[in-house]
């Protein structure tokens, strides 16, 4: 598996990831200009064959004009250490993996929350679960969230 790190994902991660996925770089690395453009990136991932790993919805509308491949893993998980975010790509590995096999562009990877009862706040509880989209194939997305989410023991 390919992945390329957006610029909104610290370039340190790239030494850690590349065991766990293979081949790992990062925008600031693969020589395009720095700031470097959004479509600049995807066209060097549908070029050279990498999955892009991001945290801006700017690929999500890239990939909505413009189809895939590239294909597109979104973070929706707020603000995160990089050891954070390594140990959450490190654990949703295996998603992602299916994620590249399949027919589908895009997989959103989001922490999810659970209500506090006693004081009403929110708090981690360590559960993640993706959304695979694609307009054209949206009959497999409810398909997909329950397997995903019986896979991952979260509950309705």
């Amino acid at each position: 598996m390919k992945i390329l790190l957006d610029a909104n994902i610290s370039w340190k991660l790239v030494n850690i990831l590349k065991p766990v996925f293979g081949e790992c770089s990062h925008v600031d690395l693969i020589g395009l200009d720095v700031p470097v453009e959004d479509i600049d990136i995807w066209n060097y991932a549908q070029d050279n064959g990498y999955i892009i790993v991001t945290k801006d919805n700017d690929f999500v509308d890239l990939l909505e004009v413009k189809g895939f491949p590239p294909k597109v893993v979104l973070l929706k998980t707020g603000n995160n250490s990089s050891q954070a975010l390594a140990a959450l790509l490190n654990k949703t590995e295996p998603m992602i993996k299916d994620f590249e096999n399949s027919n589908l562009g895009l997989l959103e990877i989001v922490n999810s929350r659970e209500v506090n009862k006693n004081t009403c706040s929110e708090e981690p509880n360590n559960e993640l679960f993706g959304i695979w989209k694609n307009k054209k194939d949206i009959k497999n997305v409810d398909q997909f969230v329950r397997n995903l989410r019986k896979k991952n023991n979260i509950n309705d």
